[in-house]
């Protein structure tokens, strides 16, 4: 399936964001910045994002792989479907990107208390 202008634009603002915010921080990025590397309009950005902490939340799903539907082993063997199961790694290509961004969300979430309480409320696997 294709994906839509809107679609492509989002998720080059999700991949700029992520790559700035581990690399500056999320203080020292300003949607600004997100937009100049994206190439995406902030006016597009504000459309999708209603301020920096939703676009840093979106992209903290992103990294975790909460876009990936999680495979559900079916082999007819009960112990191996719950290792492979219980071994599941989502993502396992954003892990040295989720690496490099949580010191800095951390950091950011300790000084931002509305920020921390989304980040906490927001779902894990």
């Amino acid at each position: 399936m294709a994906r839509t202008r809107s679609q492509v634009a989002h998720q080059k603002v999700i991949e700029a964001a992520i790559a700035l915010f581990a690399e500056r921080g999320l203080d020292a990025t300003s949607m600004d910045t997100i937009a100049e590397v994206s190439g995406v309009s902030k006016a597009t950005i504000y459309k999708h994002w209603s301020n920096k902490d939703a676009l840093c939340l979106e992209a903290l799903s992103y990294l975790v792989g909460n876009d990936i539907r999680v495979p559900v082993p079916d082999t007819g063997d009960l112990r191996a479907d719950l290792i492979a199961r219980l071994s599941y790694q989502p993502a396992p290509d954003r892990a040295y990107l989720r690496e490099r961004i949580m010191p800095h969300v951390l950091a950011y979430a300790s000084r931002n208390l509305e920020f921390g309480n989304a980040l906490y409320a927001v779902p894990k696997r």
